[in-house]
C-alpha cells in the first residue's frame, strides 16, 4: 500500500483540561452507576437528567446491573436526579457536558423516604476515565476571555498540547489565508473539521471562514470545540487529527450580546521602509451581536449571530523598477537598428513594456544599473459578513428536531497579488453557506436514532481583469502575459503563475443515520453516511504565456548585452497555445462511509474502546469527458489520452480502519488514569488532490518554447539554430498518477496517564506515535 512513512514521538506534560471521550458528535452522554449503602447494584431506579438552560429532560432507567446511560445529550449544565424505592432521592446538580464527553456520575442511594431529597454540587470534570483518544477541550471561557487577533477561533487550536501553526504553508487568496495546523508532529494534510458533526472544509482543506481573508469568525456564535490529535474513535475520520464544534443554541432565558472592536495605524509604529507618502494604512472594524431564547419555553429555541468585518491593510512591498536611464538605452539601441528588422521590432516590444510602467518616485534610490529602489504603498481592502442561525425543537419526549444554517460572504481586493506595483489589482471573494437540517428519535430509553441532511457549499473565485496592450501576448486566451526579467521586481505584465485566476466551487449534499444501542455495559453507536460531491475547479495558469530573459541586461556602454530583457532576446516562452486554455473541471463523486463503536464498560473503573470504519469512494470523472492522462510513461507514450475517470482503477475498496483502546482508572477517587490506543486511518482523495493535475491537461494545452522571438502577440516558434530548438513538450503537472491503486494511510499509537493533584491541576505525560 502507499503509507505516509512517519514516526513522531511527542513526550507530553501539560497542565489544564485533559482528553475528552469522543462520543456523539457534536453532542455528549452522561453515564454512571447506582448502589446502596453497602455497594450493591439498585436496577430499574428512575434516572432524569434534566438541562438546566432548556428545561428538557432525558428519563432513563438502570438496568439489572445498575448501570444507566442517557447518551446523545446538547452540552451544557445538566441535574441529575435518582429516584428509588426505599432510598432518598438524590441530586447531583451543576454538572457541566462538553463537547463529545461521556461523563460519569454515580450514585450512592441512602435508605429514607422517596419524599426526602439529598442534593449536591457536582464539581467540574478534571479526569475522564472512558477513553482512549488524545484530545484537548477549548471551552466557552477560554473562547471569550482570550484574546484573539481578528476574532478568529480557529487561533485556539494551538493552546492543544503537540499541536502548533505551520509557519511555512503556502498562503494566498488563491491557496487561502486561513492558519494551517500540525497535529502531534503530522504533516498538516488529511484532518477533519466538523462543525455540529458537519464537514465544513472548503476545496484546500481550510475550515469555516473565508479563505481570502485567512479568517475564521463566529466566535460568538461557537460553544465549544474539541480537537483529536490520535485515535480518535471510529465515527471520526482525520487521518492526522481534527476539531469538532458545536455551534450555540438558545435557552429558556432571552440573551444576548453586542460589540465593536477596533485597530488603526494611528496606534501603530511605523515600519523600517516608510513610503514617501507616510505610514501604511491599516484599519479594521469588526461588530456584530448575538441574540437568543425561547419561542416556546421548555419546548422550542432560536439563536442568531452576526458578524461584520471592514479592513484596510496598507502593503508596502520594497521594489525595483526601471528607471529613465533604461528607456534612454533602450531607444538608443533601437536607433541603430535597421527599420523593420526582427531585432528592431522585438526591441520595440521592450520599449512599450518599459514605457507601461511607471517611473519611479523622485526620492528613490538609484541603483546605477537602469534600475531605482523604492517602497510601493498599496492598499488591500477587505469586506466580510458572518451570520449564523440555529432553530431547535422538543417536539415531545421522544422526538427532537433543529436546523441550522451558517451563511459566510467575504470579499478581497488586493493590489499586489499579480504585479508588485498594482498593474493588475486582484479581486477574490469566498461564499461558504453551511446548512444542517436534523432528527433526533429516542426509540426507547436504550435505543436512539438521529437522522441528518448536511449541504455545504463552498465558493472560491479570483480574477485579475485588467489588460495592458504592452503585454497582450495571447489575446485569444483573454489574460495578459508576464516578462520574467532578472534583477527587477515583477512589474512587467500579469504574474500568473502565483495563481490569481482561480475558481473554486464545491456543493456536498450528505444524508446521514445513526444508532446508539445501551446494551449492558455496551455503549454501541453505529452509523454511515453518503456523501455526494459536485466540484468545479479552474486555474488557468499562464493562460497568457510568460517570456523569460536570463538577465536585465543594463550597460555602461549604452548598448545593451547580449541575451538579456533589454536586448529583446528571451531563452523561453511558456504558455497555452491560443484557444486552449481551459482549465475547467467539472467533478463528480459520491464518498460512502459506515462505522460500528463499542465503549464497553468491561468493569467499573475500566473501559474498552473498540471501532471499525470503512471508507469508500466512487472514481472520480467530469461530467464534459474532458481528463487526459499519460496511462503508461512518456517514453512510450508521448500524448496524452482521454480517459473516463481520475483514475486507471478505483484505489478505495480496502479501506478498514480499526479502532482499539483502554482506559483504567485503578484508584477508587478516580484521579488518575491509565490509557493506550490503536488505529489505522485511511485518506480519501479529495478533488485538490487529483484534480489540479487535470486542471492543466487538456483541453488544456500549455507548451514551451525554446530562444523565441519577442514579439506581441507570441509567436510560439523558436528562432535558434536546430540544435537550440528542443522539440515542444506538453505540460505535466505535479498531481496524482492515473494508476494509482491505493490511498494513504496512517497508524496511530498513544498511551498516557493522567493525574488531578489538588488545586484543581491535571498533569498528563505521554506518548504518541505514528507512521
Amino acid at each position: 500500500m502507499i503509507a505516509i512513512k512517519r514516526m513522531r514521538w511527542i513526550l507530553m506534560s501539560t497542565l489544564g483540561c485533559a482528553a475528552c471521550v469522543l462520543g456523539q458528535v457534536g453532542t455528549g452522554a452522561i453515564r454512571g452507576a447506582v448502589t446502596d449503602p453497602s455497594g450493591a447494584v439498585v436496577p430499574s431506579a428512575a434516572v432524569s437528567v434534566k438541562n438546566l438552560q432548556t428545561g428538557v429532560t432525558a428519563k432513563v432507567t438502570t438496568d439489572t446491573d445498575g448501570r444507566y446511560v442517557a447518551p446523545n445529550l446538547p452540552i451544557g449544565s445538566y441535574e441529575i436526579q435518582v429516584q428509588a424505592q426505599g432510598f432518598e432521592t438524590a441530586v447531583r446538580q451543576n454538572i457541566v457536558l462538553t463537547v463529545n464527553e461521556q461523563r460519569e456520575v454515580n450514585f450512592s442511594l441512602v435508605v429514607g423516604q422517596m419524599s426526602q431529597q439529598v442534593a449536591v454540587q457536582e464539581n467540574a470534570a478534571q479526569i475522564d476515565t472512558s477513553t482512549s483518544t488524545v484530545a484537548g477541550l477549548i471551552d466557552q471561557k477560554q473562547m471569550r476571555d482570550l484574546p484573539l487577533n481578528g476574532r478568529n477561533f480557529e487561533q485556539l487550536i494551538a493552546l492543544t498540547p503537540g499541536t502548533v501553526p505551520v509557519t511555512n504553508a503556502a498562503s494566498s487568496a488563491y491557496i487561502g489565508r486561513s492558519i494551517t495546523y500540525s497535529y502531534a508532529g503530522a504533516r498538516p494534510v488529511g484532518q477533519e473539521e466538523l462543525i455540529d458533526g458537519q464537514d465544513i472544509q472548503d476545496f484546500w482543506g481550510h475550515g469555516s471562514g473565508a479563505a481570502v481573508l485567512g479568517t475564521s469568525l463566529g466566535v460568538d456564535a461557537i460553544a465549544e470545540f474539541q480537537t483529536y490529535t490520535s485515535t480518535a474513535s471510529a465515527q471520526f475520520g482525520g487521518a492526522n487529527g481534527g476539531l469538532s464544534a458545536v455551534t450555540r443554541s438558545g435557552t429558556n432565558d432571552l440573551h444576548g450580546s453586542a460589540y465593536y472592536f477596533a485597530r488603526n495605524s494611528v496606534f501603530d509604529a511605523a515600519p523600517y521602509f516608510v513610503p514617501s507618502t507616510g505610514k501604511p494604512d491599516f484599519e479594521r472594524n469588526q461588530y456584530g451581536g448575538t441574540l437568543g431564547g425561547p419561542i416556546k419555553k421548555n419546548k422550542m429555541f432560536f439563536f442568531a449571530n452576526y458578524e461584520g468585518l471592514r479592513q484596510t491593510l496598507g502593503e508596502t512591498p520594497v521594489v525595483i523598477l526601471p528607471n529613465q536611464a533604461a528607456r534612454t538605452e533602450v531607444q538608443n539601441y533601437l536607433a541603430t537598428l535597421p527599420a523593420n528588422s526582427p531585432q528592431a521590432a522585438a526591441e520595440q516590444v521592450v520599449l512599450n513594456a518599459l514605457n507601461a510602467i511607471p517611473l519611479p518616485s523622485a526620492g528613490a534610490i538609484n541603483l546605477g544599473n537602469g534600475t531605482s529602489q523604492e517602497v510601493f504603498n498599496g492598499n488591500q481592502t477587505g469586506v466580510e459578513n458572518y451570520v449564523l442561525g440555529r432553530w431547535d425543537y422538543t417536539m415531545s419526549p421522544k422526538d427532537t428536531i433543529w436546523y441550522r444554517i451558517i451563511y459566510d460572504h467575504a470579499t478581497l481586493s488586493e493590489p499586489s497579488a499579480a504585479n508588485t506595483i498594482g498593474l493588475y489589482p486582484q479581486t477574490a471573494f469566498d461564499h461558504n453557506q453551511f446548512q444542517n437540517v436534523g432528527w433526533t428519535r429516542n426509540v426507547s430509553p436504550t435505543l436512539i436514532n438521529q437522522a441528518n441532511f448536511n449541504f455545504t457549499r463552498t465558493a472560491q473565485v479570483g480574477d485579475t481583469p485588467t489588460k495592458v496592450p504592452a503585454f497582450s501576448c495571447n489575446p485569444t486566451n483573454s489574460y495578459d502575459c508576464w516578462f520574467s526579467t532578472p534583477g527587477v521586481s515583477n512589474v512587467f505584465g500579469l504574474v500568473t503563475p502565483t495563481a490569481p485566476i482561480f475558481d473554486y466551487i464545491q456543493n456536498k449534499f450528505e444524508p446521514r443515520d445513526q444508532v446508539i444501542w445501551i446494551k449492558g455495559g455496551h455503549s454501541l453507536s453505529m452509523g454511515g453516511w453518503v456523501n455526494r460531491i459536485r466540484t468545479l475547479t479552474s486555474t488557468p495558469v499562464n493562460p497568457g504565456g510568460n517570456y523569460y530573459f536570463s538577465s536585465w541586461g543594463y550597460s555602461a556602454s549604452g548598448t545593451p548585452t547580449p541575451n538579456s530583457f533589454l536586448s529583446g532576446q528571451p531563452f523561453q516562452f511558456v504558455g497555452a497555445l491560443p484557444g486552449f486554455a481551459d482549465s475547467a473541471r467539472n467533478f463528480r463523486e459520491t464518498d460512502v462511509i459506515g462505522f460500528i463503536q463499542d465503549d464497553w464498560k468491561a468493569r467499573k473503573n475500566l473501559t474498552i474502546n473498540l471501532g471499525l470504519r470503512y471508507s469508500w469512494a466512487t472514481n472520480p470523472y467530469d461530467v464534459s469527458n474532458d481528463l487526459y492522462a499519460f496511462i503508461q510513461p512518456y517514453a512510450t507514450q508521448q500524448n496524452y489520452v482521454n480517459v473516463s475517470h481520475a483514475f486507471g482503477k478505483n484505489p478505495n475498496w480496502k479501506n478498514w480502519d480499526p479502532r482499539i483502546g483502554f482506559a483504567w482508572s485503578p484508584f477508587n477517587d478516580n484521579k488518575t488514569v491509565f490509557r493506550a490506543g490503536a488505529a489505522i486511518i485511511h485518506y480519501l482523495y479529495q478533488p485538490r488532490d487529483y484534480g489540479v493535475g487535470y486542471n492543466f491537461s487538456p483541453p488544456f494545452n500549455q507548451v514551451a518554447v525554446a530562444f523565441p522571438a519577442l514579439s506581441i502577440p507570441a509567436r510560439f516558434q523558436c528562432t535558434a539554430a536546430a540544435a537550440q530548438c528542443t522539440p515542444t513538450q506538453p505540460s505535466i503537472h505535479d498531481a496524482l498518477g492515473y494508476n494509482i491503486t491505493t490511498v494513504p494511510y496512517v497508524i496511530q499509537y498513544s498511551a498516557n496517564v493522567q493525574r488531578q493533584l489538588p488545586g484543581n491541576i491535571v498533569v498528563i505525560a505521554g506518548i504518541i506515535a505514528a507512521e
